[in-house]
């Protein structure tokens, strides 16, 4: 795997994330989760629209952050430079707001919102969408599952989703969380295939037949950077 070579918008993503976290450590983090964390009888019975936005930012503990911030710095990097800061900001958050959303369904139709106080926090739909993005773009590279196993990253995605979709099967509290993450991978399955259409679809009416999406452009045959 390639060395860290953190992009302008992922070193700002980081800072941020940290300080918030450090704030979290500091103050006990539980009400900064119940105001920002995405919270169902917070989001839909008092109005707190925003955390819809804002839970991503969030981390509940020390290996939930540092597990997030290091997959950011590793993976994130080269689709900044392939998509751009815009695309990229845009990719994230349609990610992570199709899981918030997803998220909220789950809770509230299974439950009601009546007393659902439990928050929705981290970046890890984001990541899940951003790791889909990197196996699509950079398909032969080699990535180490679990820390240990090399694979290529088209592979690696592959047995991700399906670790997640099995573990949905189960009755663990970890389902839920696994939920969001195949929310973000579908979300950012279907911005990059919707994107893709577009730019054919303006690429035949003016750009001349053929012509590429622009994130394509930079990706060779073997899926990786030119």
């Amino acid at each position: 795997m390639n060395p860290i070579r953190l992009t302008p918008l992922v070193k700002k993503f980081l800072i941020v994330i940290a300080v918030i976290f450090f704030i979290q450590l500091v103050t006990g983090g539980s009400a900064i989760e119940g105001l920002f964390g995405l919270v169902p009888d917070g989001f839909v019975n008092r109005g707190r629209i925003w955390q819809i936005l804002t839970y991503p930012f969030l981390h509940h503990d020390v290996s939930h952050f540092v597990l997030n911030a290091l997959m950011i710095a590793f993976i994130a990097p080269e689709i900044e430079i392939a998509f751009g800061k815009k695309k990229l900001i845009l990719f994230f958050f349609t990610c992570t707001v199709t899981a918030g959303i997803v998220y909220l369904g789950i809770q509230i139709w299974s439950r009601g919102v009546e007393g659902l106080g439990a928050p929705l926090v981290g970046a890890s739909a984001g990541i899940y969408g951003v790791l889909l993005a990197y196996g699509l773009l950079f398909r032969e590279r080699v990535l180490l599952f679990m820390m240990l196993f090399p694979m290529k990253a088209k592979h690696f995605v592959i047995v991700l989703a399906a670790v997640e979709f099995l573990t949905t099967m189960s009755s663990s509290r970890n389902s839920l969380s696994s939920i969001a993450h195949l929310s973000g991978m579908a979300a950012a399955f279907a911005f990059i295939w919707i994107e893709k259409g577009m730019r054919n679809t303006r690429s035949s009416g003016g750009g001349g037949p053929g012509k590429k999406p622009k994130f394509i452009k930079k990706v060779d045959k073997k899926g990786n950077l030119k």
